[in-house]
């Protein structure tokens, strides 16, 4: 059906995903609410700005503070060197790796960070294993795939807790 400016519109009066580059945009008619039960902070590394917008956008409700990596380096230096507390999740667009990026990013892992990856885009098998990835995203990005995953992934403990004898 075709609303008054031409747009197609859904049964449940919910315009029409629409493709736009490498993410599919849903529009909903529901206000999206921030939740103040959770405080958490996620690395982002992704290079296309379209994937970045999507990123902020999806965790937008959870109440996650997010810091966008420039590089490697930097990805790497807030995981495992920075002081604590460190992020407990990892965002990694795949497009924007190199491939010589593997091996610094899998030092994370080495470094004995227990954190949550999730990679949007197609993930080889040797990424994944290398990286110790959780959940991959497939292209198209999708309205609250991402959410979503961060929601059940934030039940999840992520650092080993250490009982001390008393």
């Amino acid at each position: 059906m075709l609303s008054r400016s031409g747009e197609n519109v859904q049964a449940d009066g919910c315009r029409s995903p629409r493709q736009h580059g490498p993410m599919v945009t849903q529009y909903t008619h529901q206000a999206r609410r921030r939740t103040i039960d959770r405080d958490g902070t996620t690395v982002i590394y992704a290079h296309d700005p379209s994937v970045v917008l999507w990123i902020e956008h999806e965790l937008f409700g959870e109440a996650m503070a997010a810091s966008i990596a420039a590089s490697v380096t930097d990805v790497v230096a807030a995981l495992t060197i920075d002081p604590r507390p460190r992020p407990q999740i990892l965002i990694l667009e795949v497009a924007a790796l190199q491939p010589q990026d593997m091996s610094a990013l899998a030092s994370i892992r080495a470094a004995g960070w227990p954190g949550i990856v999730i990679a949007l885009g197609d993930v080889s098998e040797q990424l994944r294993r290398a990286l110790d990835i959780d959940c991959a995203i497939p292209l198209p990005l999708r309205a609250e795939s991402l959410r979503a995953i961060v929601r059940a992934s934030s039940q999840r403990p992520t650092i080993p807790l250490i009982k001390f004898a008393r």
